[in-house]
């Protein structure tokens, strides 16, 4: 591993850098996506994409790579109170009821408004805006990361995602696990 002059572990600050960059890259497309009809269309291809690689590398997704998780690993830390999210909430029909409940709108609507590319895209975009602001507050509120406890996509992959003997951890505070787990990125 290669350390720089401040003893900063080289693939820690990539890491980091990535993140940053994925939120950045979030918060611009989600505000282009107002102006520019279609753009909201991207936000599906993460959902799908999200899925996919949880056949294949479990919460890798959501752990490392969700443009929502990297807003709060990066820019919500800096105004989180970062306390536990409440136990009670972390259960399986609670997350179930809102995986249930955003699929059935967001299935809907799209079937709906099916061929009008510009109305599928307003589709996702308010169901991305209406969830990243309650995401926002949930993560001032608890750990930056609390929504991904009910987030209907974290749910999805979870499932999709078992394997044997393997923990499917959620990370709800990023800093609080490479801090953890500083001896496995050297």
């Amino acid at each position: 591993h290669i350390k720089s002059k401040r003893g900063f572990d080289m693939k820690t600050s990539v890491i980091k850098g990535l993140g940053v960059f994925i939120a950045m890259s979030y918060l611009v497309l989600l505000i282009a996506a107002w102006f520019i009809d279609t753009i909201a269309l991207f936000f599906a291809y993460c959902i799908l994409v999200g899925v996919i690689i949880a056949f294949f590398k479990g919460r890798l997704w959501c752990n490392w790579i969700c443009p929502r998780g990297q807003l709060a690993d990066y820019l919500l830390i800096k105004i989180s109170r970062r306390k536990p999210y409440p136990e009670s909430l972390k259960n399986t029909t609670l997350q179930f009821l809102i995986m249930f409940f955003i699929s059935s709108v967001l299935i809907y609507n799209v079937i709906i408004n099916w061929g009008n590319w510009v109305a599928v895209s307003r589709v996702f975009l308010t169901l991305i805006t209406f969830t990243t602001i309650i995401a926002a507050l949930i993560g001032i509120l608890f750990k930056p990361r609390s929504w991904c406890n009910i987030c209907s996509i974290a749910t999805i992959i979870k499932y999709a995602s078992l394997k044997k003997g393997e923990k499917q951890e959620v990370i709800e505070d990023k800093e609080d696990y490479l801090e953890k787990h500083k001896d496995e990125f050297k």
